[in-house]
């Protein structure tokens, strides 16, 4: 299950990072520097520089050390770069300034789910989710079900993306999971109805045609089965999908 989320993320991998909250604040000249300073560090970090992104946010706490946005985006590089007791701290900070914030509150949950304490990371993607104004429920749900299944939550995984679905009808990623959630559970009947929806939403691709392969391999569905492993060989006769069909690797 892992690996085929892990070959989805290939090209969708954007949708599933944490949002970076560039917060609301009034007008003054310390928090008109602080926000430009925590703006230069998202872009900085977004393209790997860490070390000037964290000199930059910290040039925003020392115009505003109240800033959460700046904590925020800190926590967001010290996660990266692996240092969890700073990532923990900047977080913490964040919400302590701005409990409410759902981009906060989201990320210190991915941070959480990252660091195997997901019923605590749960508790903050829901955290989020309170906040009617939240610009990407769906993603949020998208995470929670995720972290769901690392705790071997199945069902409410499955939950979680039905309901990023409800949100947005066109969030790839919880179509993406719902299918292959339905595959493991061996309903082939769900399986199919999210593939058909995901051939209309993207162009084909070698994870695409390798999840109808599998579906139409547990339907029992010989010809199409065999149809979609030809386009897959044919198409895609290097990729990693094209390897797991030749080597008879369905699960």
């Amino acid at each position: 299950m892992q690996q085929g989320w892990m070959a989805w993320g290939r090209w969708a991998m954007g949708l599933l990072l944490c949002c970076v909250a560039i917060l609301p604040v009034a007008a003054n000249p310390n928090n008109d520097l602080a926000s430009i300073r925590t703006q230069l560090a998202v872009g900085y970090f977004q393209r790997g520089q860490y070390a000037v992104a964290i000199d930059e946010a910290n040039k925003a706490l020392a115009a505003n050390p109240r800033f959460a946005a700046a904590n925020n985006i800190l926590g967001l590089i010290y996660a990266e770069l692996k240092e969890p007791q700073k990532a923990r701290e900047q977080f913490q900070r964040a919400l302590s300034l701005s409990p409410d914030d759902p981009d906060i509150n989201h990320n210190y949950g991915w941070f959480l789910c990252e660091q195997g304490q997901t019923q605590e990371g749960i508790a903050f993607y829901m955290n989020a989710l309170k906040n009617p104004l939240y610009a990407t429920p769906d993603k949020t749900l998208v995470n929670a079900g995720q972290c769901a299944l690392k705790a071997g939550e199945v069902q409410a995984a499955r939950d979680y993306f039905e309901r990023a679905i409800k949100q947005r009808p066109d969030n790839i990623l919880a179509r993406v999971q719902l299918a292959e959630l339905s595959l493991k559970l061996g309903d082939p009947v769900a399986a199919k109805r999210h593939f058909i929806d995901l051939q209309k939403r993207l162009p084909e691709s070698a994870e695409l045609l390798w999840l109808g392969v599998r579906i139409e391999h547990l339907v029992g569905n010989r010809e199409a089965e065999a149809k979609l492993a030809a386009q897959l060989k044919n198409r895609f006769p290097d990729s990693l999908e094209t390897t797991k069909l030749l080597t008879g690797k369905y699960d």
